[in-house]
């Protein structure tokens, strides 16, 4: 009766041209009310089709499963219980590998993996359901294991990688609903009895996310005002950046203000003049550095015929920086994380593009090989860089 009446209701407010609300608005009468009977069915696992033929009317199909209380889960554990994670939010499942060279990444005390390019957030089931903090609680089979079991779950537009202890088989559970007692726990949707006698709760994905704190910076950020006012209260800047690279494993970035030119120069052009590289630029000699030196990389390989070069002036004086490939030109947050230890020129990390980058000190860098690129500007009768005329 209750969906009998539903669909009334929908079918209603997609045929009517006119509205009944006591207060007009600018979207009364216009159809909203039917997306959100969509998506209420689409919800479910139900479907919702219309057709319109002229002068005949419109035909509305609705189709709901004939129950909603099963559905298929797949059973996991951590900190030795049982759970289940319903497959509608699962993309997809993901063995780490440490000793193949895969691994999470830690970012200001935040884990992340590596998925196909881009930076995946990671949370740990046991430590959201605070499982690992039992006095008593014995070590896990597979805790000295290398291999980290993780399901990609996807919940509002949002994806995150879930560690569990251990993954099995996929069930068809039936869903019951939670006790007076737990019902406030966003964590758990419900629970099942299984096969066995003992009862799994049952996880609910959006509300591991929140728990995690993913949805709330999402949401946080979804709307343009509020992502502004939060950027004026902690006084977060919005700076474009050149972003390049060295090789297909690392990326870094600069203030595109500083940056003077981009230029692609023939390798055959450069010059040895006393230990240092040089080129013929615009009527001077200009300085050149390569990046990987600098910081102290010093990559092996042959060099490519054509090489990208940011220029950089300061004080009458130029320089030019040797990268390996200009990737593009971002306006991103400077949100800034410390950089581990022993990276030389570097101001510190940012994600872009759900890549870790790594924001250079530029002054200072030329600075340590081009000594006086901070000083005073040339005096008469030397050329741009310094150098006697």
């Amino acid at each position: 009766m209750a969906v009998s009446s539903f669909v009334s209701r929908a079918y209603s407010m997609r045929t009517a041209v006119f509205s009944t609300a006591e207060k007009i608005t600018h979207v009364s009468g216009r159809g909203v009310g039917m997306d959100v009977v969509k998506t209420n069915i689409e919800k479910i696992g139900g479907t919702i089709e219309m057709t319109n033929r002229l002068k005949e009317g419109t035909t509305l199909r609705i189709k709901i499963p004939l129950t909603l209380a099963i559905i298929p889960a797949l059973m996991v554990t951590a900190g030795r219980q049982r759970f289940a994670m319903p497959q509608a939010g699962l993309l997809e499942l993901i063995r780490v590998d440490e000793e193949s060279g895969e691994r999470i990444e830690i970012l200001q005390g935040a884990e992340f993996y590596r998925l196909r390019g881009a930076l995946l957030p990671i949370l740990r089931l046991k430590n959201i359901l605070r499982l690992n903090s039992r006095p008593n609680e014995m070590k896990e089979p597979n805790q000295e294991q290398s291999e980290t079991n993780m399901m990609v779950l996807e919940t509002g537009g949002h994806s995150f990688g879930l560690v569990v202890d251990e993954i099995s088989d996929s069930e068809e559970i039936v869903v019951k609903p939670l006790g007076r007692q737990l019902k406030g726990l966003s964590v758990f949707a419900g629970a099942t009895i299984m096969g066995d006698g003992q009862v799994a709760l049952i996880l609910d994905v959006m509300g591991i996310a929140k728990q995690g704190g993913l949805l709330q910076e999402k949401e946080k950020h979804s709307d343009p005002e509020a992502k502004d006012d939060t950027e004026k209260e902690k006084g977060v800047e919005r700076q474009t950046l050149l972003i390049f690279s060295l090789s297909s494993r690392d990326r870094y970035a600069i203030p595109l203000d500083l940056v003077t030119r981009l230029e692609e120069i023939d390798s055959t052009k450069i010059e040895q003049v006393l230990g240092r590289e040089l080129m013929q630029y615009r009527g001077d000699l200009l300085p050149l550095i390569h990046l990987d030196k600098a910081i102290g990389l010093d990559l092996q390989g042959e060099r490519p015929e054509r090489l990208p070069v940011i220029v950089f002036s300061k004080n009458k004086k130029s320089v030019g920086l040797i990268v390996g490939q200009i990737v593009d030109i971002v306006e991103a947050e400077r949100l800034l994380y410390p950089s581990p230890a022993g990276k030389v020129g570097v101001e510190g990390s940012l994600v872009i593009g759900g890549q870790i980058t790594d924001l250079l000190d530029i002054d200072p860098l030329i600075e340590r090989v081009e000594p006086g690129w901070l000083g005073e500007p040339v005096g008469v009768g030397e050329g741009q860089n310094g150098i006697q005329e």
